[in-house]
Protein backbone atom coordinates (compact mmCIF):
# COMPACT_ATOMS: atom_id res chain seq x y z
CA UNK A 1 0.00 0.00 0.00
CA UNK A 2 2.72 2.45 0.95
CA UNK A 3 5.73 3.07 -1.21
CA UNK A 4 8.95 2.52 0.66
CA UNK A 5 11.00 3.67 -2.33
CA UNK A 6 12.89 6.91 -2.06
CA UNK A 7 11.26 9.22 -4.64
CA UNK A 8 14.36 11.31 -5.44
CA UNK A 9 12.51 14.41 -6.53
CA UNK A 10 15.27 16.96 -6.12
CA UNK A 11 15.42 20.08 -8.22
CA UNK A 12 17.99 19.28 -10.88
CA UNK A 13 20.48 22.16 -11.16
CA UNK A 14 23.81 22.68 -12.83
CA UNK A 15 26.13 25.54 -13.59
CA UNK A 16 25.53 27.51 -16.75
CA UNK A 17 26.32 30.81 -18.39
CA UNK A 18 23.23 32.35 -16.84
CA UNK A 19 23.44 30.62 -13.47
CA UNK A 20 21.24 27.62 -12.77
CA UNK A 21 19.92 25.54 -15.61
CA UNK A 22 17.37 22.75 -15.53
CA UNK A 23 18.40 19.19 -16.21
CA UNK A 24 16.48 17.14 -18.75
CA UNK A 25 15.54 14.79 -15.91
CA UNK A 26 12.69 16.25 -13.93
CA UNK A 27 11.39 15.46 -10.45
CA UNK A 28 11.21 11.68 -10.58
CA UNK A 29 8.42 10.57 -8.24
CA UNK A 30 6.65 7.38 -7.27
CA UNK A 31 3.52 9.41 -7.93
CA UNK A 32 1.08 6.56 -8.53
CA UNK A 33 2.07 4.79 -5.32
CA UNK A 34 1.93 7.99 -3.30
CA UNK A 35 -1.42 9.09 -4.67
CA UNK A 36 -2.96 5.67 -4.25
CA UNK A 37 -1.84 5.78 -0.64
CA UNK A 38 -4.26 8.67 -0.22
CA UNK A 39 -7.29 6.60 -1.22
CA UNK A 40 -9.90 5.17 1.12
CA UNK A 41 -9.39 1.43 1.46
CA UNK A 42 -10.71 -1.36 3.57
CA UNK A 43 -9.54 -4.70 4.82
CA UNK A 44 -7.86 -6.13 7.88
CA UNK A 45 -4.47 -6.21 6.12
CA UNK A 46 -4.56 -2.44 5.60
CA UNK A 47 -5.57 -1.82 9.19
CA UNK A 48 -2.66 -3.99 10.32
CA UNK A 49 -0.28 -2.07 8.02
CA UNK A 50 -1.35 1.21 9.59
CA UNK A 51 -0.96 -0.21 13.08
CA UNK A 52 2.58 -1.34 12.25
CA UNK A 53 3.70 2.07 11.02
CA UNK A 54 5.80 3.99 13.53
CA UNK A 55 4.42 6.99 15.39
CA UNK A 56 6.29 10.18 14.61
CA UNK A 57 9.50 10.80 16.49
CA UNK A 58 9.73 13.96 18.57
CA UNK A 59 12.19 15.39 16.04
CA UNK A 60 14.20 14.43 12.97
CA UNK A 61 17.61 15.35 11.61
CA UNK A 62 17.46 15.47 7.81
CA UNK A 63 20.80 16.40 6.35
CA UNK A 64 21.69 19.50 8.36
CA UNK A 65 18.05 20.43 8.94
CA UNK A 66 16.08 19.86 12.13
CA UNK A 67 12.38 19.07 11.82
CA UNK A 68 9.57 18.50 14.31
CA UNK A 69 6.52 16.84 12.78
CA UNK A 70 2.87 17.29 13.76
CA UNK A 71 2.20 16.34 17.37
CA UNK A 72 -1.31 14.98 16.84
CA UNK A 73 -3.23 11.75 16.40
CA UNK A 74 -3.47 10.21 12.95
CA UNK A 75 0.10 10.85 11.79
CA UNK A 76 2.45 7.96 11.09
CA UNK A 77 6.00 7.63 9.81
CA UNK A 78 6.24 5.56 6.64
CA UNK A 79 10.00 5.82 6.08
CA UNK A 80 12.98 7.76 7.40
CA UNK A 81 16.59 8.01 6.25
CA UNK A 82 19.44 10.41 6.94
CA UNK A 83 18.12 12.91 4.41
CA UNK A 84 14.49 11.95 3.78
CA UNK A 85 11.20 11.44 5.58
CA UNK A 86 7.80 10.11 4.52
CA UNK A 87 4.66 10.70 6.58
CA UNK A 88 1.01 9.76 6.20
CA UNK A 89 -2.12 11.09 7.86
CA UNK A 90 -4.98 8.61 8.11
CA UNK A 91 -8.34 8.26 9.81
CA UNK A 92 -10.05 5.10 10.99
CA UNK A 93 -13.60 5.46 9.64
CA UNK A 94 -14.77 2.14 11.02
CA UNK A 95 -13.31 -1.26 11.79
CA UNK A 96 -10.94 -2.37 9.02
CA UNK A 97 -11.56 0.80 6.99
CA UNK A 98 -8.86 3.46 6.73
CA UNK A 99 -9.09 6.84 5.01
CA UNK A 100 -5.61 8.04 4.04
CA UNK A 101 -6.02 11.78 3.73
CA UNK A 102 -2.51 13.04 3.12
CA UNK A 103 0.94 11.73 2.16
CA UNK A 104 4.07 13.84 2.63
CA UNK A 105 7.59 13.30 1.31
CA UNK A 106 10.53 15.44 2.46
CA UNK A 107 14.06 15.30 1.08
CA UNK A 108 17.25 17.26 1.74
CA UNK A 109 19.82 17.74 -1.01
CA UNK A 110 23.20 19.40 -1.30
CA UNK A 111 23.44 22.39 -3.59
CA UNK A 112 26.58 22.04 -5.73
CA UNK A 113 29.10 24.84 -5.29
CA UNK A 114 29.27 25.25 -9.06
CA UNK A 115 25.56 26.10 -9.08
CA UNK A 116 26.44 29.56 -7.85
CA UNK A 117 24.34 31.34 -5.26
CA UNK A 118 20.66 30.91 -6.17
CA UNK A 119 17.79 32.35 -4.19
CA UNK A 120 15.11 30.08 -2.74
CA UNK A 121 12.70 31.52 -5.29
CA UNK A 122 15.05 30.41 -8.10
CA UNK A 123 14.99 26.81 -6.85
CA UNK A 124 11.22 26.87 -6.45
CA UNK A 125 10.67 28.23 -9.95
CA UNK A 126 12.96 25.63 -11.49
CA UNK A 127 11.26 22.86 -9.54
CA UNK A 128 7.88 24.09 -10.75
CA UNK A 129 9.05 24.10 -14.38
CA UNK A 130 10.56 20.64 -14.09
CA UNK A 131 7.43 19.14 -12.57
CA UNK A 132 5.25 20.86 -15.16
CA UNK A 133 7.16 19.06 -17.90
CA UNK A 134 6.65 15.76 -16.11
CA UNK A 135 2.87 16.02 -15.67
CA UNK A 136 1.74 17.66 -18.92
CA UNK A 137 -0.88 15.02 -19.67
CA UNK A 138 -2.29 15.05 -16.13
CA UNK A 139 -2.22 18.79 -15.52
CA UNK A 140 -5.51 20.46 -14.61
CA UNK A 141 -4.15 23.63 -13.00
CA UNK A 142 -0.98 25.04 -11.48
CA UNK A 143 -0.06 28.01 -9.34
CA UNK A 144 2.81 30.49 -9.51
CA UNK A 145 5.43 30.29 -6.79
CA UNK A 146 4.76 32.26 -3.61
CA UNK A 147 6.75 33.03 -0.47
CA UNK A 148 5.57 31.23 2.67
CA UNK A 149 4.64 33.94 5.20
CA UNK A 150 6.75 33.93 8.33
CA UNK A 151 9.18 31.23 7.13
CA UNK A 152 12.51 32.49 5.79
CA UNK A 153 13.85 31.35 2.41
CA UNK A 154 10.81 29.16 1.74
CA UNK A 155 8.55 29.13 -1.32
CA UNK A 156 5.54 27.07 -2.33
CA UNK A 157 3.68 26.10 -5.52
CA UNK A 158 1.05 23.51 -6.32
CA UNK A 159 -0.43 21.36 -9.07
CA UNK A 160 -3.97 20.07 -9.50
CA UNK A 161 -3.63 16.80 -11.40
CA UNK A 162 -6.03 14.32 -12.96
CA UNK A 163 -5.71 11.06 -11.08
CA UNK A 164 -5.19 7.61 -12.63
CA UNK A 165 -8.35 5.62 -13.48
CA UNK A 166 -8.02 3.45 -10.38
CA UNK A 167 -8.14 6.58 -8.19
CA UNK A 168 -11.03 8.20 -10.01
CA UNK A 169 -10.42 11.72 -8.72
CA UNK A 170 -8.23 14.77 -9.14
CA UNK A 171 -5.62 15.43 -6.50
CA UNK A 172 -3.19 18.11 -5.36
CA UNK A 173 0.58 18.05 -5.25
CA UNK A 174 1.73 20.93 -3.06
CA UNK A 175 5.44 21.71 -2.91
CA UNK A 176 7.58 23.63 -0.43
CA UNK A 177 11.23 24.53 -1.06
CA UNK A 178 13.43 25.85 1.75
CA UNK A 179 17.00 26.99 1.13
CA UNK A 180 19.61 26.98 3.91
CA UNK A 181 20.99 30.36 4.93
CA UNK A 182 24.46 29.38 3.69
CA UNK A 183 22.96 27.99 0.45
CA UNK A 184 24.69 24.64 0.84
CA UNK A 185 21.53 22.51 1.21
CA UNK A 186 17.83 22.76 0.51
CA UNK A 187 14.70 20.88 1.51
CA UNK A 188 11.95 20.02 -0.94
CA UNK A 189 8.61 18.79 0.40
CA UNK A 190 5.70 17.29 -1.51
CA UNK A 191 2.22 17.07 0.00
CA UNK A 192 -0.27 14.77 -1.76
CA UNK A 193 -4.00 14.92 -1.03
CA UNK A 194 -7.32 14.30 -2.77
CA UNK A 195 -9.04 16.92 -0.61
CA UNK A 196 -9.67 19.88 -2.89
CA UNK A 197 -10.28 22.03 0.19
CA UNK A 198 -7.16 20.72 1.93
CA UNK A 199 -6.20 24.16 3.25
CA UNK A 200 -9.27 24.07 5.51
CA UNK A 201 -8.51 20.60 6.84
CA UNK A 202 -7.08 20.15 10.33
CA UNK A 203 -4.35 17.74 9.19
CA UNK A 204 -3.00 20.30 6.74
CA UNK A 205 -3.05 23.06 9.31
CA UNK A 206 -1.11 20.77 11.65
CA UNK A 207 1.50 20.12 8.97
CA UNK A 208 1.68 23.77 7.89
CA UNK A 209 2.45 24.83 11.46
CA UNK A 210 5.54 22.59 11.42
CA UNK A 211 7.16 24.59 8.60
CA UNK A 212 8.18 27.19 11.16
CA UNK A 213 9.97 24.42 13.10
CA UNK A 214 12.10 23.35 10.14
CA UNK A 215 15.49 24.86 10.92
CA UNK A 216 18.91 24.69 9.35
CA UNK A 217 21.36 23.67 12.08
CA UNK A 218 24.82 24.30 10.61
CA UNK A 219 24.97 27.90 11.79
CA UNK A 220 23.86 26.90 15.29
CA UNK A 221 26.59 24.27 15.51
CA UNK A 222 29.21 26.69 14.19
CA UNK A 223 28.24 29.35 16.73
CA UNK A 224 28.43 26.81 19.56
CA UNK A 225 31.89 25.71 18.41
CA UNK A 226 33.11 29.32 18.30
CA UNK A 227 31.74 29.93 21.76
CA UNK A 228 33.43 26.79 23.13
CA UNK A 229 36.71 27.79 21.51
CA UNK A 230 36.54 31.28 22.96
CA UNK A 231 35.81 29.87 26.43
CA UNK A 232 38.75 27.47 26.20
CA UNK A 233 41.10 30.25 25.10
CA UNK A 234 39.98 32.47 27.98
CA UNK A 235 40.48 29.68 30.51
CA UNK A 236 43.97 28.93 29.21
CA UNK A 237 45.06 32.52 29.72
CA UNK A 238 43.55 33.14 33.14
CA UNK A 239 46.81 32.47 34.95
CA UNK A 240 48.59 35.36 33.25
CA UNK A 241 45.79 37.92 33.07
CA UNK A 242 44.24 39.98 35.85
CA UNK A 243 40.62 39.23 36.69
CA UNK A 244 38.12 41.47 34.96
CA UNK A 245 36.58 44.19 37.07
CA UNK A 246 32.88 43.86 37.92
CA UNK A 247 32.11 46.75 35.61
CA UNK A 248 33.95 45.12 32.71
CA UNK A 249 32.37 41.77 33.36
CA UNK A 250 28.91 43.31 33.23
CA UNK A 251 29.48 45.22 30.00
CA UNK A 252 27.03 44.22 27.25
CA UNK A 253 28.37 42.34 24.29
CA UNK A 254 28.76 44.32 21.07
Amino acid sequence: MFSMLRPKFRVMVSAGMSGLTVSARALVLCTAAIVLAAATSSGSALAEDMAQLDPLAKSYTLGRFHYEGPDADGWRQVANATDSLQLVYAEQLEENKINNRCYIVMEVHDLPAEAGSPAASDLAERGRRQRTEGVKEQLAALSPIAAVPGVDNTYTYRFLLHGPPELGADYYEVYYVMLAADKSQYVIMQVNTRDLDYENQLYFQQFYATLAKLKYQASVVADAAKSAGATAATGAGEGTKPAASPAAAAAPAK
